[in-house]
């Protein structure tokens, strides 16, 4: 069945959720795949469904804000195995520095984009 997460080692968040980007790499839409998130925590039951689902949520959302590509830590990493849910789960898993520094200056430029977009057309 599509969308079924098949190994017990660390699995690919891609699996779980995925963000779209238009052609300036802004984010559009994401989604997530609940089935693979219950299936994730059947295999490794140190998360609960709600807090997994809410963890790709935000690491999708992260996408939006910060763009494709992943990094070795923090909640925009590629992958969750054991050790990560169990972070979820202690509610550990955060956005690191370098994510909260390149969201706040994204979400920056975006707002300068908007008002210079806004005054070309007033």
């Amino acid at each position: 069945m599509a969308g079924r997460v098949a190994k017990a080692g660390p699995v690919s968040l891609e699996a779980m959720g995925r963000a779209f980007m238009d052609e300036k790499e802004y984010g559009f839409m994401a989604d997530a795949y609940f089935g693979a998130i219950h299936d994730l925590t059947v295999l490794f039951p140190f998360a609960e469904s709600d807090q997994l689902l809410g963890y790709v949520i935000t690491h999708e959302l992260g996408h939006l804000l910060i763009g494709a590509g992943h990094r070795p830590n923090g909640i925009m990493r590629a992958s969750l195995g054991k050790a990560e849910l169990e972070e979820i789960n202690r509610r550990h898993l955060k956005f690191n520095d370098w994510e909260r520094e390149t969201i706040l200056r994204h979400l920056h430029d975006r707002k300068a984009a908007g008002q210079v977009e806004q005054a070309r057309r007033d």
